[in-house]
């Protein structure tokens, strides 16, 4: 019913009406028994809010929980959802529920395989942004997707994290594995130790076998130095938060100095698997 002050609402004897004095509902703590504004029929409660506000509600709607809180916490959703055109959490966490749904372009990857938007996250739950980012938090520097830990589950709480292009390389079905210094690694990985171009090794496998210390690619390594430093593009990608691929087409393809190319910002970076 929002905010009301305190000090203008009596206090009503009980009479037959459900004692509810200090019983805690959500972010609210009933007071004490009281009237709404226009109406002594039906019981209502002078209640505190965790933010300090005091809000008058119906017992019936404590009681079967569709008030929760003064209001504060619908507007903490409101101003997240505000964030829709400058956050670029909300436009991943958008694209889920389209990706899962039946007749989805990958259905084959996705539905048919069980793979689903938990209801705690789903847009159909109007606190399903709000979940998402209070379970993930924000996206941190470089991680510029999302990823499923066990792709036999779905995205749920527990099972998603932010990942790089490289995390997401290492965690598929499809993932492509070499032999590096002894071991059997993500090729993606060891492209990435090596400093040199993912698809550059991955060629390199495909036409002279999987175990890497057999291959002559030092002239394949791509080192560049910035701002007095000298690292492996792969490197530069993840320090910059941009992927590779657009790095790599940047210096190879199109030529770009290493200034240009580092320091020119992108329009979208965001996917998601």
């Amino acid at each position: 019913m929002g905010s009301v002050n305190k000090e203008d609402k009596p206090v009503l004897p009980l009479g037959r009406a459900e004692d509810l004095t200090g019983v805690v509902f959500g972010k609210l703590t009933a007071l004490y028994r009281t009237t709404p504004n226009g109406s002594t029929r039906l019981p209502a409660w002078l209640c505190q809010c965790t933010c300090g506000n005091y809000s008058v509600v119906y017992a019936a709607n404590l009681r079967n929980g569709c008030t929760k809180s003064c209001g504060c916490s619908w507007h903490d959703v409101v101003t997240i959802h505000g964030l829709a055109n400058k956050c670029p959490e909300y436009y991943i966490w958008k694209c889920i529920s389209p990706r899962v749904k039946k007749g989805a372009r990958r259905e084959k990857h996705y539905y048919l395989k069980g793979i689903k938007l938990c209801d705690r996250w789903h847009p159909s739950n109007r606190l399903g942004f709000y979940n998402f980012i209070h379970d993930m938090g924000r996206m941190p520097l470089g991680k510029n997707s999302i990823d499923r830990l066990d792709n036999s589950k779905g995205y749920e709480p527990g099972n998603c994290r932010w990942a790089d292009e490289f995390d997401q390389a290492n965690n598929r079905t499809i993932t492509k594995y070499v032999t590096y210094k002894g071991e059997k690694r993500p090729c993606a990985e060891v492209a990435r130790e090596m400093g040199i171009d993912y698809l550059t090794l991955y060629q390199r496998c495909m036409d002279h076998g999987d175990n890497v210390d057999e291959h002559k690619i030092g002239n394949s390594v791509l080192m560049y130095e910035f701002q007095g430093r000298k690292q492996g593009l792969i490197d530069w990608a993840t320090e910059l938060g941009i992927k590779w691929g657009t790095l790599y087409h940047r210096l190879v393809k199109s030529g770009w100095s290493v200034e240009k190319a580092f320091t020119t910002p992108v329009r979208s970076n965001l996917s998601f698997d």
